[in-house]
């Protein structure tokens, strides 16, 4: 099993359009064409922080004829599990306007 496969069923666990999954990688520095080996699944799990991020924006893709939705819901509960896990804080919510003169 190479990194990319292991990215997507391991890290993951849904299909994301190849483009995503290619980018993520080479973002987070990891050859996807490298062989997976025991133990390298929380560099994985960690790149895939910022594609998860990018996917509750995105909400769909095209990838040639077919369209992926993606479930924001689930997303979500993966991405706070795993930012959880890694103690990585991820930004929340909307900016709160304190005064007129402080917009944000």
């Amino acid at each position: 099993m190479t990194k990319k496969e292991a990215f997507l069923e391991l890290a993951i666990g849904f299909h994301v359009a190849e483009k995503s999954v290619t980018g993520a990688l080479l973002e987070a520095g990891i050859i996807g064409e490298e062989e997976f080996i025991a133990g390298g699944l929380s560099e994985l799990e960690k790149a895939s922080i910022p594609l998860l991020q990018r996917l509750m924006f995105i909400k769909q893709e095209s990838e040639g004829q077919y369209t992926i939705i993606y479930d924001t819901a689930k997303i979500s509960e993966l991405l706070a599990y795993l930012s959880g896990k890694y103690g990585i804080k991820i930004p929340t919510g909307q900016p709160k306007i304190r005064g007129l003169n402080n917009i944000w």
